[in-house]
């Protein structure tokens, strides 16, 4: 909520560099968070689509059930205050936090989350991959206003970690643009969330403005006023930016930026791990790996501690 780096773009990237603050921006009074990429954000959809500058955009328009904050990477609430796994981990049940709402100002219920896993199943796109076969449309139920539960298919080790890019969508606002295409056409350029920011100005190719919501749910959320995600096709531009306070962040840096900006005045780079999800498909019906056995001796030899602490680079 305070759009930080890791809040603000939630996966990693090659390079950035923070340049001294304020900008002329704040300088007149406001408080805006200026952000250089040459990537543009196409589609609004949290749950179609894809890639760094979507997430960015999702984590600060949109909440999940949960989040993850530090290094290495803790679940903690989101609009969930608390929940409970069964022991034999297939049964969960999420408390969601009763002041939370969406941007229109009606709440966010669990009728609400039903139909956002009810939707991502159904549309088989964007972070669906990291529920299927563990979640389907008749294992998620609302038992009351504020409690969601999940009957998940099998055992999943990782549920609460990939639970932070299942965003909840308002329901309301999705069946008024519904058309044919469940309201795809609609969220590709609109928002319908519960978070902290909402869409100002879009210029593809140009801009994407970001505008704190009035009277936001979310506690302890900074005193960003807004940001703006500025599209700029060269590396080199990028850097020119934040040398002359231009931009506080610079995306898409290469290792000569990285060079040319040290001991640069008001610049600084930062070396921060990112959390991200992957995963990896294997062709289980032929070849090699049909041998459940090779695959066992796969699980066995996967580093998985350091798959929780993954490497720093340079940002």
């Amino acid at each position: 909520m305070k759009m930080t780096r890791r809040t603000f773009m939630g996966t990693a990237v090659s390079a950035a560099a923070i340049a001294s603050m304020p900008l002329e921006t704040f300088a007149a009074g406001r408080k805006i968070l200026v952000m250089a990429s040459s990537v543009d954000i196409p589609n609004f959809d949290p749950h179609v689509a894809t890639g760094y500058a979507p997430a960015m955009l999702f984590r600060n328009t949109y909440d999940a059930l949960v989040r993850v904050v530090g290094t290495p990477p803790k679940v903690v609430a989101g609009l969930a205050a608390s929940w409970t796994v069964s022991d034999d981990q297939k049964h969960y049940e999420f408390k969601l936090d009763p002041t939370a709402k969406f941007q229109d100002g009606s709440p966010v219920t669990a009728d609400a989350v039903v139909y956002s896993f009810k939707r991502i199943i159904k549309l088989k796109r964007g972070p669906s991959w990291m529920i299927a076969g563990i979640v389907d449309a008749d294992g998620v139920k609302a038992v009351d206003k504020q409690t969601v539960a999940f009957d998940l298919k099998a055992p999943f080790a990782p549920f609460l970690q990939v639970l932070p890019w299942m965003f909840v969508v308002n329901p309301a606002l999705v069946e008024a643009n519904i058309s044919s295409d469940d309201g795809q056409a609609y969220l590709m350029k609109n928002t319908a969330g519960s978070g902290p920011f909402k869409m100002g100005r879009v210029a593809p190719g140009n801009l994407y403005e970001f505008l704190r919501v009035k009277d936001d749910w979310h506690k302890g959320g900074g005193n960003l006023e807004g940001a703006i995600w500025k599209i700029v096709r060269e590396s080199s531009t990028e850097r020119m930016m934040l040398t002359r306070n231009e931009a506080h962040i610079a995306i898409e840096l290469y290792a000569e930026d990285m060079e040319a900006l040290k001991g640069a005045p008001g610049v600084v780079s930062v070396i921060e791990p990112e959390y991200r999800t992957f995963s990896i498909k294997m062709n289980t019906a032929k070849g090699p790996l049909a041998d459940k056995n090779l695959r066992k001796a796969i699980s066995y030899a996967y580093n998985y501690q350091a798959c929780w602490m993954p490497q720093a680079r340079p940002t």
